[in-house]
């Protein structure tokens, strides 16, 4: 009997391990507090209730606890390993982290155990379309549409590819049948004024813009949709905050984030978001002097690292003694999270006001390496090269962002300077002229590319050899 019993046991599987909690509960709000603590008992008192840790791991998602959210999920994929829903959750929390290669590795497990859910296939294709992997894009977003024929997610998509690929009329047919009705429409103008550009019709292109908009649009998800729904006090507060700096709305930003900090003064995400949103409207002043007081407590604190580099590069009468300050504290953010593209365009933002423009290049370059979605570094950096007279390294980066984004307005006028500099003229007005079919074209840049065109035009060559 006894022999049986130690058998017995030692087949026995393990219980599962009990949830991740945060170790301290003071640093949020008392309402998620009450959630946290109901949720993670429930799942202490049963450890094999798979919904509930399931719950926790959503609660922690939505309330924007990221490594604990990704801690329980895992555990609960080490008991269900083929939860296509789990594989999803942890690829959304990947992706919240900036970890896009994280998140395509974790969201093709999803796809492996779940071929009916049409936004596991889409957000696939959006990802990896930011990541450059296009053929493999086009097969998600088709197996999106055969799943979801109504949704239009997997359409835009196709549409995207199609624009990518110079595939303009392909483009309009998928616009005109899926993307110009509810929602998604002004998305679905913004694409059709791409298309109408490369088939050379300006006067199309132009009526379709007017019916654009660059606000975010949040496609049918509902398993996300879900998931969010266990937002919590402070959080739902922020998340509504987030919206508006999106959008650039920093006045309607600023008092929900002072409400925010009078009950957590210390939390250093709210306190920088504050401090670059005074900045934004104009206060650089007041957004330092928030940033500086939360600096003297958390001097290696990403966040505010990151916060004040960015406000003093963005100060007009900032001195050379506030922007070597803002390199300081741009190294130490780059120290504690390498893999920011952010921090690396402040940095190249800082190098170009200390008049270190190939410095500046390097980062700007290393920024976009690090986010593929970041093409308007990649522009930035051509410019600089423009600058320097570096023209053929130039055309090379302008032609990588109009590769990447095709709508990216000035990423037209600065292949254009390069390209006429070059003395590739016709090109260069051919590609300026595109730019001037789009509404966020900077005049001034433009302005000056259509002022050297017309000079070079007239002289028939231009001054500077090539590189």
């Amino acid at each position: 009997m006894v022999a049986g019993a130690l058998w017995f046991t030692g087949d026995e599987p393990l219980p599962p391990p009990p949830p991740p909690f945060p170790a301290d509960m003071s640093i949020y709000d008392p309402t998620l507090v009450d959630v946290l603590q109901q949720t993670a008992q429930h799942v202490r008192d049963d450890p094999r209730d798979d919904e509930m840790r399931m719950q926790l791991g959503m609660v922690y998602e939505a309330n924007q606890i990221y490594p604990l959210a990704e801690q329980t999920y895992r555990q609960h994929l080490d008991r269900n390993p083929e939860d296509a829903r789990s594989w999803y959750r942890l690829a959304m929390v990947h992706e919240q982290d900036g970890l896009i290669e994280k998140a395509i590795e974790a969201i093709r497990h999803a796809v492996e155990f779940d071929n009916k859910y049409a936004p596991i296939q889409w957000r696939l294709g959006l990802w990896l379309f930011d990541a450059g992997r296009i053929d493999e894009a086009y097969t998600a977003f088709i197996r999106a549409t055969e799943i979801g024929p109504g949704e239009p997610a997997g359409w835009y998509g196709l549409a995207r590819i199609a624009l990518a690929r110079n595939e303009p009329r392909r483009a309009i047919e998928i616009i005109d049948a899926h993307l110009l009705q509810g929602d998604v429409a002004p998305r679905g103008y913004q694409l059709l004024g791409r298309a109408h550009m490369l088939l050379g019709n300006p006067e199309k292109a132009k009526a379709a813009f007017t019916q654009t908009t660059t606000d975010r649009l949040r496609w049918n998800d509902p398993w996300t949709t879900h998931a969010m729904s266990y937002q919590a006090g402070a959080t739902a507060k922020r998340e509504l905050a987030t919206r508006y700096i999106l959008k650039r709305d920093f006045q309607k930003a600023i008092p929900i984030l002072e409400d925010l900090i009078k009950d957590k003064p210390d939390e250093l995400p709210l306190l920088s978001q504050l401090g670059r949103a005074y900045a934004a409207i104009g206060q650089p002043r007041r957004g330092r002097a928030v940033l500086d007081h939360a600096w003297k407590a958390n001097r290696h604190s990403f966040q505010i690292n990151y916060g004040l580099a960015e406000v003093i590069a963005g100060t007009p009468e900032a001195t050379q003694h506030d922007l070597d300050l803002a390199l300081m504290y741009v190294r130490r953010a780059i120290e504690s999270n390498a893999s920011s593209s952010l921090a690396f365009t402040a940095k190249a933002m800082i190098q170009f006001r200390r008049d270190r423009p190939d410095s500046a290049i390097v980062a700007f370059k290393h920024a976009f390496e690090l986010d593929s979605r970041r093409t308007d570094q990649l522009v930035n950096a051509g410019f600089i090269e423009c600058d320097l007279k570096h023209y053929a390294d130039a055309r090379v980066t302008f032609e990588t962002a109009i590769s990447r984004s095709p709508n990216l307005a000035d990423a037209y006028v600065g292949y254009g300077i390069a390209l006429a500099e070059l003395g590739q003229v016709d090109e260069a007005w051919a590609a300026v002229t595109r730019a001037q079919e789009f509404e966020s074209v900077d005049r001034r840049r433009l302005a000056i590319a259509l002022k050297r065109l017309e000079q070079l035009q007239r002289t028939g060559r231009p001054n500077a050899p090539p590189r």
